[in-house]
Formats: structure tokens, C-alpha cells, sequence
């Protein structure tokens, strides 16, 4: 079975947690059977060297490739590491030898299992609510990484670096020694890396993506808030909304400076009376709660009638707080397929899929493995809009309470 190699982790936590992270957080999918080769060797480097000189040249299926005599040539590698390693390509169904015609492509992608590293860095998880996504979204990257044959490496950030944004390289276990070394091909990663960290990478081969809502990353695929925000004000107000509020995180700024403009932008769109009421809290339920407080004790001409919200866990404790009250905004919410939340107050929900934001960032690394030019792309998810639907009443549920 395929197993998962965490680089550094034995080093920064005195043990191997290996086999910990991968039966717990990071169910194991062998899609391709046993890896054939050893990725860190010299026959895997002159694979990918070969592998990558064919789709530079464009050698489409039945092209002839070079003699091995030239390959040796151009790559720099000997004989007894050439042949094994186009032996390899041969079994792979990439290549397929043909007496007295020569070695000619078969399927460009078809390429050895564990050919290819890509390294996962990510903070530790705790299990708390803040945390179910980059959970499940790592948990995705893997999953894709592996049906494309990559070895995956996960590794851990530093306690030590658990408040620095944006992360470099070095916050996380071996990564900055790995990629120096010649050990990773692609980086695949929801954290918060600097474009000057992929700067790095880069000068070592090693391609950098982030996925998730990071927006200094060169190479990224980010979930479309902008457009979030502009369909939810929209929306918003074609249901008769005119002072609109914006709960969000106040904590990841530099993310929230471009989504505040693109609010203010949405709100004088519509000519709305109001220049909107922005909400800033952190992302637990508690913040939540606390957010829905300090509005009913505001007078209720003040409050908005129309809120959206940039985090579910925040929306769910908002909602709860509300539920047993006269006070009923509109709520529009960022959600996500894979956590499923619930909302005691009807909620318009802008869904975003977990599972396609990490293929479409395995996308994007795969290319960049065949051929490392590539020049940067940004690839921005969109929601999936679900009308607002009365909640399910409960018997248990108690009259609402004037405020």
C-alpha cells in the first residue's frame, strides 16, 4: 500500500507519525497498486528528465523518440541509468520499443507510480470547527495526488511559527531542506505561503500551489469571494434588503482588505441606502453568538435587514443566537458540500465544493510536473448558489422571544 512520508516529523515530534497521520486524518488510496520505483533515486530523476524532454518536444502517441545514445547526451545520464529507467517507462505504457524502428510514445501520461513528489504542508489539526476544512481539503489534495501516482509528503508546521503570516518555507518540518535537496517536484498546500517562498521554490524546480483563499501565491486556486459578494448583495437586494452587513473573519487582513472594497463596490452597484454595516469577528461559534448580541442590543431601525456571512461555523452560531427572536436579517452564507451545517433562520447558501477545489489544484500541479515552465495561473472557484429554505421546526422549539 501507498503510504504517505512526512518529512521532518520525526525530528520536530521525537516519533514517526507516519502511520498516525495516515489511518487518522488521511485515509490511504492506492489507485495505482504498488509504487515501481524509488522516487528519490537516480533511475526516477533520469525518468522524469526523459519524461519531461518528450513533452518539451511536443512527441505526441506513435513519435519516435530520440536514440538512447542521444538521450544520454542531451540529459547527462550513463547507460546503466538510462536503460532501466526507459525499461521503466516501457512498463508504464508511455513507451513502447519497436525492432529496427526504435523506442516511439505511446501515451505521453502514462508515467510510473510514485514518479512524481509533492509535498503537503499544513498546520496541525485539533479537531475543532475552524479546522474542518483545511481537514477535509487536505484529506481531497491527497486523494487526487495519489490518482495521478504521486508520492505524497506531508509536512507539519512549527509551533513556533503557529502566528506568522504569510509562512516561508522553513515554518514547516524539512520542507526548506527537501526542496533544496532535490526531494519534492510540486508543493500542494492550503497554508498562507509568501510569493517570495515560491520564489524559492522555483529556483529549485519545485512548483508551488496554493489552494484555498490566499491571494500572494502566484500559482493558486482560490474560491471566488469576490463574486460571492457581488451575487449575494445582488441578491440580497432583489429581496427588498437595503442596509446590508458583512460578517467575516478579522483575522486573515490582507485577504479581507480586497473583499471589503469589492463589498463597498456591490453595495453602491445597487445604490444602497447604506454604506453596510461590516461585522468583524473571529471564526468559532462563540464569535457568532456574540455578533447577533451586540446587534439586538442595537436599536432595530440600525440593524441590517440582509447579512451576509464569509464563514459558516460563524453563521451557525449567529443563527442559533437569533433563533428565539424577533430579529430575522436575510442571512446569505459561504458554506461548503463536504460540512454540512445547520441554521435555524432560512439561509441562502453560496455552496462551494471542497472536492473540486482540490482537483482542479492537482490540475494544475500535474501540469507543472510534465512541464516545469509553465508560466503562474490564478483559477478562481465559483459557488453554487441554494435558495434560502425554511429550517425544519422542531417540536421541542419554544415561542420566539420579543427583543
Amino acid at each position: 500500500m501507498m503510504q504517505p512520508v512526512c518529512g521532518g516529523m520525526r525530528d520536530y515530534f521525537g516519533c514517526d507519525l507516519t502511520l498516525w497521520l495516515g489511518c487518522l486524518i488521511y485515509p490511504i488510496m492506492d489507485i495505482h497498486g504498488p509504487i515501481t520505483v524509488n522516487p528519490d533515486s537516480q533511475i526516477a530523476a533520469c525518468c522524469r528528465a526523459i519524461v519531461r524532454t518528450c513533452w518539451a518536444r511536443g512527441l505526441l502517441a506513435q513519435a519516435k523518440l530520440p536514440t538512447q545514445d542521444e538521450l544520454s547526451s542531451t540529459l547527462g545520464f550513463c547507460h546503466n541509468t538510462l536503460t532501466p529507467a526507459m525499461n521503466l517507462l516501457v512498463d508504464a505504457g508511455m513507451l513502447l520499443r519497436r525492432r529496427r524502428v526504435g523506442t516511439i510514445m505511446v501515451n505521453p501520461h502514462a508515467v510510473p507510480a510514485g514518479l512524481w513528489r509533492v509535498a503537503i504542508p499544513y498546520a496541525t489539526f485539533d479537531g475543532k470547527a475552524r479546522h474542518q476544512f483545511a481537514t477535509i481539503l487536505c484529506h481531497y489534495l491527497q486523494e487526487h495526488l495519489q490518482k495521478r501516482g504521486c508520492v505524497v509528503r506531508h509536512y507539519l508546521r512549527k509551533a513556533a511559527h503557529a502566528e506568522e503570516i504569510p509562512h516561508a518555507l522553513d515554518h514547516f518540518g524539512q520542507l526548506a531542506v527537501d526542496v533544496a535537496g532535490g526531494k519534492l517536484d510540486a508543493i500542494l498546500t492550503p497554508a498562507f505561503f509568501s510569493a517570495a517562498s515560491s520564489q524559492v521554490a522555483a529556483a529549485h524546480g519545485v512548483s508551488l500551489c496554493h489552494v484555498g483563499s490566499w491571494q500572494e501565491t502566484p500559482l493558486r486556486v482560490v474560491l471566488d469571494t469576490d463574486d460571492l459578494l457581488l451575487r449575494g448583495v445582488r441578491h440580497l437586494h432583489a429581496a427588498g434588503c437595503r442596509r446590508i452587513g458583512l460578517l467575516y473573519q478579522e483575522n486573515l487582513t490582507t485577504v479581507i482588505r480586497t473583499l471589503l472594497q469589492t463589498f463597498r463596490q456591490a453595495l453602491a452597484a445597487h445604490d444602497s441606502a447604506a454604506a453596510g454595516d461590516l461585522l468583524p469577528a473571529a471564526d468559532t461559534l462563540i464569535d457568532g453568538a456574540a455578533i447577533a448580541s451586540r446587534l439586538l442590543a442595537t436599536p432595530a431601525d440600525q440593524r441590517p435587514d440582509g447579512i451576509i456571512v464569509l464563514d459558516d461555523v460563524l453563521a451557525s452560531g449567529f443563527a442559533a443566537a437569533l433563533n428565539r427572536t424577533a430579529y430575522s436579517p436575510a442571512l446569505v452564507v459561504q458554506t461548503n458540500r463536504q460540512i454540512p451545517l445547520f441554521f435555524p433562520l432560512p439561509t441562502t447558501r453560496f455552496e462551494y465544493n471542497i472536492d473540486r477545489l482540490a482537483a482542479r489544484g492537482a490540475d494544475l500541479v500535474e501540469q507543472r510536473l510534465f512541464r516545469p515552465g509553465l508560466a503562474d495561473e490564478v483559477v478562481c472557484l465559483a459557488a453554487t448558489l441554494t435558495p434560502a429554505r425554511p429550517p425544519v421546526a422542531h417540536a421541542s422549539q419554544a415561542a420566539p422571544i420579543v427583543v
